[in-house]
């Protein structure tokens, strides 16, 4: 018989928390493999915040995201850094959250808006092509209509891992099923029935675990995902065909005393052909300075026994740790900006404009918001 504590006690088996009390610092990296072999990387660093929302049930997330390192560096390419500085303005980010722990709305979205308008004509004075242009447009748009703004951020690693509903009721020996749209190739996504399963007891280091495990049950091929299609055309049409095929495991490890998020390990695996896959392996961590580090919560429980008295320590094999100090390393971005201001072209839109639902839209959407 376990001496571990149990997680729910009585018939009670809803998980909730009641926000932070503190900011929490992530470190977020992305890897992408062709099978084996390495291709690219992403990591940066992230705070986020969470406190009761006064109109409703729910949050409101404050996020900081910082530099974007691709594969260990600034951004150096023109594109890149283009990119970059206009995701920049998205950042300190408001989100309205459920109390389940999904993204609603975009609470902070006039403030974008106000910082976007400042900076604009400065971006377009020092990238100054027709390319850079058309560009700077297209996010423009989505910066200005809140609701594009939000299904970008939804298609973001992680966003889409971090706002999952992981704050809901879980039954004995049965898992909670959810339906998953992952953004495997950016802004196309695939469908997903997921099990959520939370293990009956805290870890040694008093960590509450969920493991969500899921195979794709999108019936669209590979290469109708591909083309941009929403629906699966060879099925209607009676072709032959084969549904794309992939799997996903994410384990996220939450502390015991508020139910903030201490890590998240996922790991996707897509069928490209019989002799590749693509897998991409998403882990945030968060960085504490020291290892002894507990956050407050009003869920820590002083009058229960735990086993050995202290859960303090996260340096046992289950944890991995990372020390905020060490978790990147600073390098200087390549010179590659205009230094003379440029008029800037008529064609950069002053106004929102109606939505224009083409490829390169999608592709750049994605691109502001997650690099590979």
């Amino acid at each position: 018989m376990t001496n571990f504590q149990e997680i729910f006690i009585g018939n009670n088996r809803t998980l909730r928390h009641s926000g932070f009390y503190e900011t929490s610092k992530y470190g977020y990296q992305y890897k992408y493999y062709d099978n084996e072999k390495f291709i690219s990387e992403v990591h940066y660093e992230v705070e986020i915040s969470c406190t009761k929302h006064k109109d409703s049930n729910g949050f409101i997330y404050k996020i900081d995201r910082k530099q974007i390192y691709i594969n260990k560096n600034e951004p150096d390419l023109l594109v890149e850094q283009l990119l970059d500085r206009c995701a920049k303005v998205i950042f300190p980010l408001k989100l309205v959250v459920t109390k389940e722990g999904k993204l609603s709305k975009i609470e902070n979205h006039n403030e974008i808006v106000e910082r976007w308008q400042q900076i604009k004509k400065e971006i377009a004075s020092y990238y100054y092509s027709k390319v850079s242009y058309q560009i700077l447009n297209i996010v423009q748009r989505n910066i200005l209509n809140e609701d594009m703004l939000l299904q970008s951020l939804k298609k973001d690693w992680l966003f889409h891992l971090y706002f999952q509903e992981l704050y809901s009721e879980y039954s004995i020996g049965k898992p909670h099923i959810n339906i998953w749209e992952s953004p495997i190739f950016g802004n196309k996504l695939i469908d997903y029935e997921v099990e959520h399963c939370i293990e009956e007891y805290y870890t040694a280091t008093n960590k509450i675990i969920i493991n969500a495990k899921g195979t794709s049950i999108d019936q669209r091929s590979l290469k109708e995902i591909l083309g941009g299609f929403n629906f699966p055309q060879a099925k209607m049409q009676g072709m032959q065909y084969d549904p794309v095929k992939s799997q996903m495991d994410v384990q996220y490890k939450l502390y015991q005393e508020d139910r903030s998020i201490f890590s998240i390990n996922a790991m996707y695996n897509t069928t490209i052909d019989e002799n590749s896959n693509r897998i991409q392996k998403i882990t945030l961590y968060r960085l504490v300075n020291n290892e002894n580090y507990r956050p407050k919560g009003i869920y820590q429980k002083q009058d229960r026994k735990y086993v050995g008295q202290n859960f303090t320590h996260q340096s046992v094999k289950d944890e991995t740790p990372i020390q905020s100090s060490t978790a990147r390393t600073e390098q200087k971005p390549s010179e590659t900006l205009y230094t003379q201001e440029r008029k800037t072209p008529e064609f950069f839109v002053e106004e929102i404009v109606g939505h224009e639902n083409n490829s390169l839209l999608k592709k750049l959407v994605t691109l502001l918001f997650k690099k590979k």
